[in-house]
């Protein structure tokens, strides 16, 4: 929701839910990646966020979990768009809605195909 609206409200639930997750961080390591890819994101200064959602990318194809993929393909898909990456974006989308038929999540799939910016 911050990313969306920039209200400061989201951004302590942001970072209330970021301390939270560090528990969890050791066994999901490509969400920890796109996490910090997402703070990343909406911050201003902070230099290469591409790449580390490129490490998110990496880090979630590495793992079994196909649905991480998805996720982060997803949300750096967003991000590319945002910054006016529009092959990159594209590129990421597609991805995603790959990730997504593999995970047997047709509905979702089907989400990003109507939900479409390209």
């Amino acid at each position: 929701m911050f990313r969306k609206t920039k209200k400061d409200k989201w951004k302590k639930y942001a970072n209330q839910s970021a301390k939270d997750f560090e528990k969890f961080a050791k066994w999901t390591p490509s969400h920890k990646t796109k996490l910090l890819a997402e703070f990343a994101s909406v911050e201003e200064g902070i230099e290469d966020v591409s790449h580390m959602y490129d490490s998110a990318i990496k880090s979630a194809c590495e793992g079994s979990n196909i649905s991480d993929g998805g996720l982060v393909y997803e949300t750096a898909s967003a991000h590319d768009l945002e910054q006016g990456n529009i092959t990159t974006a594209s590129h990421h989308y597609g991805q995603a809605h790959n990730s997504y038929l593999k995970w047997a999540a047709k509905c979702k799939a089907n989400h990003l195909i109507l939900h479409s910016s390209f």
